[in-house]
């Protein structure tokens, strides 16, 4: 077997200057990393990452204007086996092509349920409690939500390090029957590695509901849930009670 293709007898600091000539041939002209998928090629063959030359007419280096052919089968197989950067500013970590750190990193913007503010999910709890003072912000253990005089409650949980927002949705109010509609929504700040059970109980006089179900960490996705709810005439309120575990 040829020693090359085992990189067994080549010496580290050939592979380290060499490794490095082809960081320097894949890297985008305009943001100075490896260039990402769709890969855009000028006529003089430099290539840029597909969302830095969106808004570019020529290519910065040379200034000739970009190909409509697309890049080697090949160079984009040996840019995809390159180590990238996070995308997410600030993040500073390197990624490869099957990695899923960047769905899961707490750099990624996110934007508050409670107002305008847009900032890193890693942020996003210590925006809540600086921002809105006022707001309770609901833990694992035992909380009581109410909803009272309104039809739709939205608020925020910290459980077991992992931050989410929360709505419950009163539908088909009336007297006699109505249904809620629980909707959690996760914000990341790295992949969760343990399932959560939510357990919420919900009752009035003789009436009593009970349901306990997996969370499903799934990014970008709502999780919902709909079960009946029973009207406290006396105090014009729905009562609810939430429980949040680790199995």
């Amino acid at each position: 077997q040829c020693s090359l293709c085992t990189m067994d007898n080549v010496p580290q600091d050939m592979v380290n200057r060499s490794f490095q000539k082809i960081l320097d041939i894949a890297r985008c002209a305009v943001c100075l990393e490896t260039a990402r998928p769709e890969i855009v090629q000028c006529e003089g063959e430099h290539i840029l990452c597909g969302a830095c030359s969106e808004r570019l007419n020529e290519c910065l280096t040379c200034k000739r204007p970009f190909s409509r052919a697309k890049p080697a089968r090949f160079m984009s197989q040996v840019l995809d086996a390159l180590p990238k950067l996070c995308k997410h500013t600030n993040c500073g970590v390197y990624v490869s092509g099957d990695d899923e750190h960047e769905k899961w990193c707490g750099f990624q913007s996110t934007v508050c349920s409670l107002c305008n503010w847009i900032g890193p999910r890693r942020d996003i709890l210590s925006h809540v409690e600086q921002d809105h003072p006022s707001v309770t912000v609901f833990s694992e253990h035992k909380s009581v939500v109410k909803i009272k005089d309104q039809s739709l409650v939205t608020f925020p949980i910290s459980a077991f390090g992992k931050f989410f927002w929360a709505w419950f949705h009163v539908i088909n109010e009336n007297t006699i029957s109505s249904t809620v509609r629980l909707r959690l929504f996760l914000i990341p700040n790295g992949k969760p590695s343990e399932e959560y059970f939510f357990e919420v109980s919900h009752y009035y006089e003789k009436q009593f509901f009970k349901s306990k179900f997996k969370y499903t960490f799934k990014v970008g996705t709502l999780f919902d849930i709909s079960f009946p709810a029973f009207f406290n005439e006396t105090k014009h309120e729905y009562v609810f009670e939430m429980t949040i575990s680790k199995e």
